[in-house]
């Protein structure tokens, strides 16, 4: 199940490691990092089915 999103949740958390490890950038930024890392990630590797579940929920929401 490689999607987009996985791909570019695993680049992040790679960067994370990266950043935290060689350079001394302030924390809450690391956090942003690795946070959006692990939610594109997860996104990434949820089935087609529930990726479908969760848009019609979304437009359930807008229609109201």
């Amino acid at each position: 199940m490689s999607t987009k999103e996985t791909n570019i949740g695993v680049g992040l958390l790679a960067l994370y490691l990266v950043l935290d490890r060689f350079t001394s950038l302030p924390d809450l930024l690391l956090g942003f990092i690795l946070g959006i890392g692990i939610s594109l990630f997860l996104v990434g590797m949820l089935s087609q089915e529930t990726r479908e579940r969760l848009k019609g929920v979304k437009k359930r929401k807008k229609a109201r």
